[in-house]
């Protein structure tokens, strides 16, 4: 997006400027006096140097008129290729990983209460994040691992087995990449915030 908007040649002002009309002459005037107050220089600025992205939908779908003529298109300069998607979710993946790794006996106490058993009978609930979720994803690893005829150590899970049974670069080769992307490109199009 930074890239895109400094492309345009125009200044913090000008682009301030050109983004409150596309704004006023697009949305509502209740939504587009809110937004106002949020379009500011110093936030444009950020914007098209790339240190800071717009969090209100609304600034987002301004600024994706702005560069496509729809205001459907954000998500594609933000998330836009599938080796991109893979990073995130190989990030995402990891860096939740480690936290159950980091705290690994509080996460096998989870597991033999049934703690994600709620969690993977309801995947949509608004109180899943992404870590409950790769903890559900680690939960359900180790239950196939345990009860397969392959495990050696039915029962005794360590850190070291968990880390062997537990492979990010496997889970996010099994991804639907495709599905990953358009799914990132479209909550970025329309999450009231990010």
């Amino acid at each position: 997006m930074a890239e895109a908007l400094a492309s345009l040649k125009l200044t913090d002002k000008e682009l301030t400027d050109k983004l409150s009309d596309i704004i006023n002459h697009n949305f509502e005037m209740s939504i587009a006096d809110l937004v106002q107050k949020k379009l500011t220089t110093a936030n444009v600025s950020g914007w098209r140097k790339g240190t800071a992205h717009p969090t209100n939908l609304t600034i987002r779908q301004g600024i994706s008129i702005l560069l496509t003529g729809h205001k459907d298109k954000y998500g594609s300069f933000i998330v836009s290729s599938q080796k991109e998607a893979k990073k995130i979710l190989h990030d995402a993946l990891s860096t939740n990983n480690q936290k159950i790794m980091d705290k690994f006996e509080d996460f096998k106490m989870a597991c033999a209460s049934g703690a994600y058993d709620k969690t993977r009978s309801y995947p949509d609930s608004t109180k899943i994040n992404s870590e409950t979720l790769m903890e559900c994803i680690a939960y359900l690893i180790i239950q196939g691992y345990l009860f397969t005829d392959f495990s050696h150590a039915k029962g005794h899970l360590t850190l070291d087995n968990y880390s062997r049974i537990v492979d990010i670069e496997s889970l996010v080769s099994q991804t639907d990449i495709d599905n990953l992307l358009s799914n990132l490109q479209f909550f970025c199009n329309t999450a009231k915030k990010i």
